[in-house]
């Protein structure tokens, strides 16, 4: 596991601001020994990008509302709407990072499959990608909560999400609200924002929203949601071949009722190499969305008469051993 960090501000302390699981093993020796193909920098650096974002969170803040400097004073202010979507984007970097640890292990374990059998290979690597496929769309559908809260500071956009419906005129949004309304899935947090942004002068927020919308749309999105669909709430299949067919045993037809005893047979949705390439083009996806996000988060706020100032990175110290700790 590596670890990115900074000294304490006080004492001697370190405080991880970013973490990335190059493995979900406990055995370090059995994951040094197999390294992967494909390590996917591009998206590792963007979640550690959006990770940092968090431990920033406090300080943008703190300057979003005391600074006064000169034709700043103007502009309005809202702390605790900063800190929110640096907390956001800090999850939505876990959730990257945890579904690339996912999919290196997969393909690790996809290095082993001369030496076992298809059935147990089947099983394993399509479970590891179904699990990163979990927190990559975990990580999807928050950032259209991202993206809905940035568009609520927006004097155009922001009244508009608010009464876009019932249930979100009386919904809680205040930052850090738990309440499950205001908390939505990409198709309706998409919706929203389409709508809200429509002839919005804020050019930065319309291409959030746009890139919100196309992500949903995204063919390699799409094929990983209406997968995980399938694998919640309707029939997944198993990855042994079987003998109970989804279509059944018994046919009618010209009066007569007929009866087939099925041979075991594999589904052909159990393919592996499927859901793991199906998982890795939408790794992709995701990870556009996210930069695009990301460039122009802080250039929305602004555009909303809003005063961000984006926070500069911390600067990289090398750590000391404490002489206490061998």
């Amino acid at each position: 596991m590596k670890r990115t960090g900074r000294k304490a501000e006080a004492g001697s302390e370190w405080n991880a601001s970013a973490l990335i699981a190059n493995s979900l093993t406990w055995d370090k020796v059995a994951y040094t020994k197999a390294p992967t193909k494909y390590l996917r920098r591009r998206l590792v650096k963007e979640a550690i990008a959006w990770q940092h974002a968090s431990q920033r969170g406090g300080w943008a803040g703190f300057r979003s509302s005391a600074d006064h400097s000169a034709d700043q004073r103007r502009r309005q202010k809202d702390p605790n709407r900063i800190v929110e979507l640096h907390a956001i984007m800090g999850a939505i970097g876990e959730q990257a990072v945890l579904c690339w640890g996912f999919e290196q292990d997969a393909q690790r374990f996809d290095a082993t499959r001369k030496t076992i059998t298809e059935e147990h290979h089947r099983l394993v690597l399509r479970a590891l990608s179904e699990a990163s496929g979990h927190f990559l769309l975990g990580a999807a559908h928050s950032l259209g909560n991202l993206a809905i809260r940035i568009a609520l500071l927006d004097p155009v956009a922001g009244p508009a999400i608010r009464t876009s419906t019932k249930r979100l005129r009386k919904a809680d949004f205040t930052p850090g609200s738990d309440d499950r309304e205001v908390w939505l899935t990409l198709n309706w947090s998409s919706d929203f924002l389409a709508k809200a942004c429509n002839g919005t002068p804020n050019t930065p927020l319309a291409r959030i929203s746009a890139a919100v919308s196309a992500l949903l749309v995204d063919p390699r999105f799409v094929a990983l949601d209406s997968r995980r669909g399938m694998d919640y709430h309707r029939l997944r299949p198993q990855s042994v071949p079987h003998a109970s067919p989804k279509r059944g045993i018994s046919q009618q037809g010209n009066g007569f009722v007929t009866l087939e005893l099925p041979g075991p047979v594999l589904d052909p949705e159990a393919d592996a190499d499927l859901v793991y390439q199906m998982l890795v083009e939408a790794m992709k996806a995701v990870r556009g969305t996210m930069m695009i996000i990301r460039n122009d988060l802080g250039k929305a706020v602004r555009s909303a008469a809003f005063w961000y100032h984006e926070p500069p990175p911390r600067p990289s110290t090398a750590r000391k051993r404490n002489p206490s700790h061998p």
